[in-house]
């Protein structure tokens, strides 16, 4: 059974970002099983989504959101938020 959300842990740093972002889940249960990093601009607009592959997660910023502000999910199998977090990156 997956942890209950109030017990997930999404950490994300450094804030604000500019050139790298690290995910870290907490715990590999997610890397094992189809769960989703998705990353949302102030629009709503979806401008990163990748299956978790390990438990800390480094995504090149460079390439992927632009400056302002974002929101980070935690999406399980069936499409689901368990967590999200807010982040600011800058270019």
């Amino acid at each position: 059974n997956p942890p209950a959300a109030s017990n997930t842990v999404l950490n994300i740093y450094p804030q604000p970002a500019s050139d790298h972002l690290f995910i870290d889940t907490g715990i590999d249960y997610y890397s094992k099983n189809k769960y989703q990093i998705r990353i949302d601009n102030i629009l709503g607009e979806t401008v990163y989504l990748s299956y978790i592959r390990e438990q800390i997660m480094s995504i090149d910023i460079h390439q992927r959101p632009t400056a302002g502000i974002h929101f980070v999910y935690l999406v399980d199998e069936n499409g689901r938020i368990v967590k999200e977090k807010k982040i600011i990156s800058c270019k």
